[in-house]
């Protein structure tokens, strides 16, 4: 009998102990549950917390704002440039062009038109607006997207005392369907819990001393009815000059924004250009009618929706560049890949016009030039080329 009561003991105490192990377990597996849900949110606190103030937040934020274009970038699709050169960089530049205008990065965006064969011809306009926050550490890249005829330029800018970074990004094109219009998109965000105003540095046609500018009003009820108009006469060599008449969007000195906020602003710019007339009564009419052409494109722009006129330019771009070909990547020095190819073409198009995509082409000229380009028997004509 005592043996029986013996056994009965140490069996229910196996039972206790199972028991108590499998509570245990539990236990911990809720525990690690929890730690896995809530855990990372709580180290990232954490982290950001005592994370020091300094140029690495405004590099992580750069980092964020660059994975998208990680596989162009890998594929030569794309170009990355830093705004303070670096060892990685290229040596190329951030530039947009339709063959009628251009910008590029190298003199602050300086607004170019054409010259001979390319868009050679400076003019002292500066189109393109910056943002800035005075006393705050920033970095900036630019992606030149070759298949898109795109710049997206990247700014981060670290917010005083706190770990949080303003982030702007830029998309600048030259519009191929288009061509006297240069848009520049905006969108900016603040993801921190203060309230943000960021100066904004609008150059435009201040620099430029054989030119006037004027504010003028449009035909609009809207807040955005008021516009530059700059007018003035550039030298395009030793023996002719253009006038040039350009439209701007204007820009409010500063931008505010909220906790948590995100604004885009759409800027625009309409440029004409024809030769110089040096009789006055001449001059004066021909300077009306430009005038006037830049009015009416701009009132155009602004009933158009700015994604129709992103994807306008986009598929018009894409069609020049939908042809190619891939070559294999050497280390040889001085070797030709397919980084300096792409980017050799991409400038090319940027300097020629694409009369087969313009809106204002007559439909009888479009078919004509098209009648051009079919030739399927004659690829190659006269010496041998290969």
């Amino acid at each position: 009998m005592e043996r029986v009561v013996n056994l009965s003991s140490r069996v229910r105490r196996s039972i206790d102990s199972y028991i108590s192990t499998r509570r245990l377990l539990v236990i911990i597996i809720v525990i690690l549950g929890l730690l896995l849900y809530i855990g990372p949110s709580i180290f990232r606190h954490i982290r950001i917390s005592i994370k020091p103030l300094s140029n690495e937040a405004v590099a992580t934020c750069l980092e964020e704002m660059l994975v998208p274009y990680q596989d162009e970038l890998q594929d030569f699709d794309a170009l990355l440039l830093h705004r303070i050169r670096e060892e990685s960089d290229k040596p190329f530049i951030p530039y947009v062009g339709n063959g009628k205008l251009a910008v590029g990065a190298t003199s602050d965006y300086r607004l170019h038109i054409k010259g001979g064969r390319s868009l050679s011809v400076p003019v002292d306009f500066y189109p393109v607006v910056d943002f800035f926050l005075d006393g705050a550490k920033e970095k900036e890249v630019s992606v030149v997207q070759f298949t898109t005829g795109l710049i997206h330029r990247h700014q981060c800018i670290q917010l005083p005392r706190l770990p949080s970074c303003i982030s702007v990004h830029q998309q600048l094109y030259a519009h191929r369907v288009r061509p006297s219009v240069l848009v520049q998109q905006v969108t900016i965000t603040n993801p921190s819990d203060e309230m943000v105003r960021l100066g904004v540095k609008q150059i435009g046609g201040e620099r430029w001393k054989q030119g006037k500018t004027s504010v003028e009003r449009l035909n609009s009820a809207t807040a955005d009815s008021h516009y530059h108009l700059s007018t003035g006469r550039v030298r395009i060599d030793d023996l002719s000059d253009v006038l040039v008449v350009i439209g701007s969007s204007r820009v409010s000195s500063a931008v505010t924004l909220a906790p948590h906020d995100t604004q885009t602003l759409i800027i625009l710019h309409v440029v004409e250009y024809m030769p110089y007339i040096t009789e006055d009564a001449e001059l004066q009419k021909q300077q009306q009618q430009m005038e006037k052409a830049v009015r009416a494109e701009i009132n155009a722009l602004l009933a158009v929706v700015p994604q129709t006129l992103h994807e306008e330019h986009v598929k018009a771009w894409k069609y020049l560049w939908q042809t190619g070909f891939s070559v294999s990547y050497s280390k040889a020095p001085k070797a030709l890949n397919g980084d300096k190819i792409n980017a050799t073409m991409y400038y090319v198009l940027s300097n020629s016009r694409s009369p087969l995509h313009e809106s204002l082409v007559p439909t009888e000229e479009k078919k004509k030039l098209d009648a051009f380009l079919v030739n399927p028997d004659r690829c190659y004509n006269g010496h041998h080329t290969l």
